[in-house]
């Protein structure tokens, strides 16, 4: 009997031992450090909530996981994400694969001495603060400036401009371009003071004054003549000469009135329109 109490009274103490141990491991397992939390107090923060269900479809990481000095793409089903730098040039946003599914760390790449360019932690490339000379994409001069290591976008004050109005911009300038009335050397139709129509003549970009609208034609002169001498034909704006017949180009105005004489006597009259006209002097009378 006394052996049977004393088994007892082992049994009671072993069951007491192990609740105390079961009892200090939890207390342990409450007292981990949260891994995400301790993260975040380095710089650099989990982003949630995750991205893809934990499913059994693959989850892909091209740079291999958090690797802050190579840009990756990260993708679950139809999800699609790369990684990216913030605005300041110092943090950058890598997308990993976790768990299956797509998640993201914010991490400063200054605490490595590096800045974040396209997409990755890199050295600096200059120092915060000077400028170097570039030149734009219409051509023009510009200037690039470092900002957190990193060559700004080549920005310039200057625009590509036609300044002589012949069509084509060649010309870089600062501020804005001078404003072209017309191009080369265009014409348009005006209204002279008379009421009569007359043509504006472009000129390095600005519309000359209205001037009378001239035109040309050619006007032939047949003499009626069968002898072998040489008759003249002529006015104010052209002559030609010739046994039988000759023709003169004139230009005028729109409309001018000529007259023409030949030495056969006689005249002839004709009106500037462009439409060739023809005239006949009867010479064979006068030789």
């Amino acid at each position: 009997m006394a052996n049977e109490k004393k088994y007892y009274s082992y049994a009671l103490i072993s069951i007491v031992a192990i609740v105390a141990i079961v009892g200090i491991v939890v207390m342990m397992l409450n007292a981990q450090p949260n891994l995400s939390t301790d993260l975040s107090a380095s710089a650099s923060a989990e982003q949630e909530p995750l991205l893809g269900a934990a499913t059994t479809t693959v989850c892909t990481d091209s740079d291999g996981g958090k690797n802050y000095i190579l840009k990756g793409t990260t993708t679950k089903e139809t999800n699609i994400v790369t990684d990216y730098c913030l605005a300041t040039g110092i943090k950058l946003v890598e997308y990993y694969c976790s768990a299956g599914r797509i998640n993201s760390i914010t991490y400063d790449c200054s605490k490595v001495g590096k800045v974040c360019q396209n997409g990755a932690c890199i050295n600096p490339v200059c120092v915060t603060g000077e400028t170097k000379p570039c030149t734009v994409n219409n051509g023009c001069s510009g200037t690039q400036t470092c900002v957190s290591g990193v060559w700004s976008s080549c920005t310039s004050s200057q625009n590509r401009c036609d300044q002589n109005c012949d069509g084509t911009a060649d010309t870089c300038v600062s501020g804005s371009c001078f404003a072209c009335q017309c191009i080369g050397s265009a014409s348009r139709d005006c209204t002279l003071p008379d009421g009569t129509n007359g043509v504006q003549t472009c000129n390095s970009g600005t519309w000359g004054t209205c001037q009378p609208y001239y035109v040309s034609e050619t006007d032939y002169c047949t003499f009626g003549s069968t002898g072998n001498w040489t008759n003249y034909c002529y006015s104010n704006k052209g002559n030609c000469s010739g046994y039988d017949s000759c023709s003169a180009n004139v230009m005028g105005t729109q409309g001018e009135r000529l007259t023409w004489l030949s030495n056969c006597q006689g005249y002839a009259n004709t009106t500037i329109d462009g439409t060739n006209e023809y005239m006949f002097f009867n010479c064979s009378a006068y030789h």
